[in-house]
């Protein structure tokens, strides 16, 4: 029910999410190309009109981040989390990241997943259950109609670093490097400026095996191949995994007489 003016692939690829003019961000399920979620509530009050609308996907696939949302009295942009149970309806809405002045209209997750502490910590974490949310995380940069960059981390409620004087009129899009450390930006006034990030700043990026050995983990051994056979969740996962197992043996009667 409008023009789509943003797409992006989930990256283990079961997902694509798009966002557009009806004010909501879809979410289509790639086996059978049916819709696995409508989300709206966030983006029913942005009222002005934007060119694009460039959502982008967290590297570990639990995380989109969706600009052009509003939340009075402030421009957003909204990081919804992927469903973790049976029903792939239930994106909920994970944290803000407030501060712009104007619409937000590009985000774009660095393709690193980092940690504070050395990489072998957060593997550990990972490896223990329930710790690899706190010890591992993502980074999300985000441009405005109010020629504002910003760099998002998802476990912190403010910007990391706001660069307010690069661009004279509107951000028009972001790119990472693939390692993680310098994002390009382009804007309406014909420029294009790098910014550098420090680890010091942002943390330690996990090696490729490691952030591969974290999507086996949460999707299977296919995420690594990219295929889109792939469990919804890592609670699937594990009944996938409980069901494989032979069932236990009858017990024996006992011998009459």
């Amino acid at each position: 029910h409008g023009m789509a003016k943003g797409v992006g692939w989930d990256p283990v690829g079961r997902y694509i999410a798009s966002q557009g003019d009806d004010r909501a961000v879809l979410v289509w399920e790639s086996r059978e190309w049916s819709l696995a979620g409508r989300i709206e509530e966030p983006f029913l009050r942005t009222s002005q009109k934007t060119l694009f609308r460039r959502l982008s996907w967290s590297p570990d696939g639990q995380f989109v981040c969706a600009p052009h949302a509003y939340k009075k009295p402030a421009h957003i942009a909204v990081v919804l989390r992927r469903p973790t149970g049976t029903d792939t309806s239930q994106w909920r809405q994970e944290c803000d990241f407030v501060g712009h002045k104007a619409p937000v209209v590009v985000g774009a997750f660095s393709p690193r997943i980092f940690t504070r502490g050395p990489p072998a910590a957060a593997e550990a974490a990972a490896g223990d259950g329930g710790g690899a949310a706190s010890a591992a995380y993502s980074v999300c940069a985000l441009g405005g109609q109010d020629c504002v960059v910003s760099v998002w981390v998802t476990c912190q409620p403010k910007a990391l670093v706001v660069v307010r004087d690069l661009f004279k009129e509107d951000v028009l899009d972001l790119s990472w490097a693939a390692d993680g450390s310098t994002l390009l930006c382009c804007s309406m006034d014909g420029s294009v400026a790098a910014i550098q990030i420090e680890p010091h700043e942002v943390g330690t990026p996990l090696p490729p095996a490691e952030q591969a050995a974290r999507l086996s983990q949460l999707y299977g051994a296919a995420a690594a191949a990219g295929a889109a056979d792939l469990p919804l969740s890592a609670d699937l996962l594990a009944l996938e995994a409980a069901a494989a197992q032979p069932p236990p043996p009858a017990p024996r009667r006992a011998a009459a007489g």
